[in-house]
């Protein structure tokens, strides 16, 4: 502030500053606010359980899905989720490699890939990094080549009316 020369900008500046402070405690307040109604939801802590899912990550996933039980399959959800591997046929000939199916909620596939990374970062033993890292390994050595996210998540599953929810793991084609 001292380098402003003018004491008009140095004031406007100053004023600045107060708003993004206030902003700033704002923005904690609210979620502060936020984190603790995630601690009165059942299945927003049920999600909490599974490593690399924080508060956030866990409110995104209830309010997308809602329940978990809505889709008849496993599949349907990872579809929705844009997890789901699909492969284009001509006569029982696949035409193209098999991908990821592009329809469905993208924000759903965020939230996964935000929760599989978090969980590799975090640290001590989680069953994300004892199911991913030896698999990434035996691929390189396998092909020389860097080995793609194991295509398992973890959704919670809840009742029908807000039963106990607890994870669940769904292991996708």
């Amino acid at each position: 502030m001292a380098l402003i020369p003018s004491p008009l900008l140095r004031e406007i500046v100053a004023a600045d500053y107060e708003l993004l402070d206030f902003l700033l405690r704002c923005q904690a307040r609210a979620r502060g606010r936020f984190v603790r109604l995630g601690t009165e939801i059942p299945i927003i802590r049920a999600w909490q359980a599974i490593p690399g899912v924080g508060p956030v990550v866990a409110a995104r996933f209830c309010a997308y899905v809602k329940c978990p039980h809505r889709f008849a399959k496993k599949g349907k959800l990872s579809r929705y989720s844009r997890l789901g591997v699909t492969q284009s046929e001509t006569g029982g000939k696949a035409i193209r490699r098999q991908h990821l199916d592009p329809s469905g909620c993208g924000a759903l596939k965020d939230i996964s890939n935000k929760a599989f990374r978090a969980a590799l970062n975090c640290r001590g033993d989680n069953l994300i990094k004892r199911s991913y890292l030896p698999a990434r390994w035996r691929a390189r050595a396998r092909r020389n080549t860097p080995a793609s996210p194991p295509r398992e998540r973890y959704w919670p599953s809840c009742g029908p009316c807000g039963g106990k929810a607890r994870p669940t793991t769904i292991t996708m084609m």
